[in-house]
């Protein structure tokens, strides 16, 4: 059965088994730079001296009538949504572009009949990587041409991801299924989403901040945007901090209710003894410390693990209160950052990663 194949320069796409998923679990910790799931690994990728494409479609049985029409149509749309994307990405100072790739297959009395689905070739978005504009343009809802009965999508067809790396193109390849579940299995999480959407917009903020300095009329013009940047500096240092100390009191929390839980199931099996030292060593504290009169009983003992309770969920209310005062201080700026940026050509799209779908 003839299959799509990626050729870039002289670097050939072959079939191979896709890299490690990310694990079950949760996936976001409240520390920083690490907000977001571990990304999606590539089916492959390489390095090009310059992005041209060319599909070499090998029949094994049946008649080439229709293989060239259909390689050359790929490749000049292919290279066309490259263009433009890449343009767009610059533009917008994002890493790179991301396009998806289709080709369709189906069986005919006189073989294998090949065609593009749609364009076969289309820009999903730019961004700083594939995760992230799958995740804000919602890729897996896109809307795409209908298939025919029997027409499948070739199993080398699928995204593609283009940067630049230093002189040379980065070219990542990545299987539309597994692409398009990441972006779901986030999207559909409701308590994750607007912390993925801060993530996101950060990284991608960093680039277009980068860019728009570069873009700058004059002196003054420059003076003015580095002054918003400077700000959201600020705010995403103060972030960062509030961040590490809310993980730690989360941390704490888990902790205290642990001991609770051990202490309420194997109470009447423990000494007094026993008991301060299961819950020090499960605080990683010791209990006993600011107890004059010491702890004289395990009702006492969870008596004061009720209130270190009480006292952890009053510290994590008032550090996401704190926490979203800074954020909205954060979002004030980025969106005076955007508002320069419209009026030096810089417009992002509509929910790009710039500004995620809420």
């Amino acid at each position: 059965m003839p299959t799509l194949k990626f050729f870039v320069v002289f670097v050939v796409f072959l079939a191979s088994p896709l890299l490690a998923q990310p694990s079950n679990g949760p996936y976001v910790q409240l520390i920083p730079g690490a907000s977001l799931p571990p990304p999606v690994g590539p089916d492959l990728s390489a390095k090009a001296a310059y992005v041209g494409l060319a599909y070499n479609l090998i029949a094994k049985a049946g008649p080439w009538y229709n293989e060239k029409k259909v390689k050359d149509e790929l490749q000049k749309n292919f290279e066309d949504a490259f263009t433009n994307g890449l343009k767009r990405a610059d533009t917008l100072g994002q890493k790179g572009v991301l396009l998806k790739v289709q080709v369709l297959q189906e069986q005919v009395p006189a073989g294998t009949l090949y065609s593009l689905r749609g364009s076969g070739a289309t820009v999903v978005g730019v961004g700083p990587d594939a995760d992230s504009i799958c995740y804000a343009q919602e890729c897996y809802v896109a809307l795409e041409t209908a298939m025919r009965p029997g027409q499948t999508v070739t199993s080398d067809s699928g995204y593609v991801f283009i940067e630049r790396s230093g002189k040379v193109f980065e070219v990542k390849k990545y299987s539309i299924n597994i692409l398009d579940a990441k972006a779901k299995q986030m999207r559909f999480d409701k308590e994750l989403r607007n912390i993925y959407n801060e993530s996101i917009r950060a990284k991608a903020m960093d680039g277009y901040a980068e860019q728009l300095i570069k873009v700058a009329k004059d002196q003054s013009d420059r003076k003015a945007i580095q002054s918003l940047l400077q700000n959201r500096d600020d705010a995403l240092k103060q972030i960062r901090n509030v961040e590490k100390e809310l993980a730690a009191e989360l941390n704490r929390q888990k902790s205290i209710a642990a001991a609770n839980a051990t202490l309420k199931s194997i109470s009447n099996a423990l000494s007094l003894g026993s008991a301060i030292a299961m819950a020090s060593a499960t605080l990683g504290t010791d209990v006993t410390a600011g107890q004059p009169n010491g702890i004289n009983s395990i009702p006492q003992l969870q008596s004061i693990l009720g209130a270190m309770g009480v006292d952890s969920a009053t510290k994590i209310q008032s550090i996401n209160i704190q926490h979203k005062t800074i954020q909205n201080q954060l979002t004030g700026t980025e969106t005076q950052i955007l508002t320069v940026g419209v009026s030096h050509d810089m417009k992002p799209d509509t929910f790009d990663v710039l500004s995620p779908k809420p």
